[in-house]
C-alpha cells in the first residue's frame, strides 16, 4: 500500500498519449520532444543531417510541417504541423526515428515514445519556437541561438541549421 503522505510516483518512460485523432488534427502546432538513449552526440555532423533528412523526408510522406526544430546533444525538439489535407503525427515520429537512425547507422539511439504539447492558440506557435531555438543558449553551448549549427526555424531568417525539406 502507498504511503498517504507521498504522492505516488509517475512513470516518465512511457509519456501519456492522447487519442491517435488528436495526432491528426490539421494546423494544431504541436512541439515534441524526442530523448535519445543513445550516449553519442546526436548534434554532429552525419548524425544530425541524418535526422534532420529523416524528419523532411517523412514529412512529405506523412503530411507533417516542421516549423522549427533543434538537435541537442541528447535529444531533439521540433514544433510541426499537420498539413490541412491531412497527415498523421503519430507516424510521422515512429517513421522519422527509424529512418534517421539507418541513415545515421546507428541501432537502439531513440526513446521508445516522445513527449508533446499541444497548442491551444496559434499565436502560441512563436512563442513555442523561441522556446525551441534557445536551448542550446540556455544549456550553455553558444550564445545566441542563431550560432547554433542544428536549429531552424523557417519564421527566423538568421538560422543555421539546413531546412528538414531539402
Amino acid at each position: 500500500m502507498a504511503n498517504a503522505s507521498r504522492p505516488e510516483r509517475l512513470d516518465r518512460r512511457h509519456p501519456y498519449r492522447l487519442p491517435s485523432e488528436m495526432y491528426r488534427h490539421p494546423l494544431q502546432p504541436v512541439s515534441l520532444t524526442v530523448r535519445s538513449r543513445w550516449r553519442g552526440n546526436l548534434a554532429q555532423a552525419g548524425i544530425a543531417e541524418a535526422i534532420i533528412s529523416g524528419m523532411g523526408r517523412m514529412g512529405t510522406r506523412f503530411g507533417v510541417h516542421v516549423s522549427a526544430y533543434c538537435i541537442m546533444p541528447d535529444h531533439l525538439h521540433a514544433v510541426v504541423l499537420v498539413a490541412e489535407d491531412g497527415g498523421d503525427l503519430g507516424k510521422w515520429v515512429r517513421y522519422f526515428k527509424r529512418e534517421a537512425a539507418r541513415a545515421a547507422h546507428l541501432k537502439g539511439v531513440w526513446q521508445r515514445s516522445f513527449w508533446d504539447r499541444h497548442v491551444r492558440e496559434r499565436e502560441d506557435e512563436a512563442e513555442l519556437v523561441r522556446y525551441v531555438l534557445a536551448n542550446p543558449v540556455r544549456r550553455g553551448l553558444c550564445d545566441r541561438w542563431y550560432e547554433w549549427p542544428y536549429s531552424w526555424a523557417d519564421s527566423e531568417d538568421d538560422s543555421r541549421g539546413p531546412h528538414p525539406g531539402l
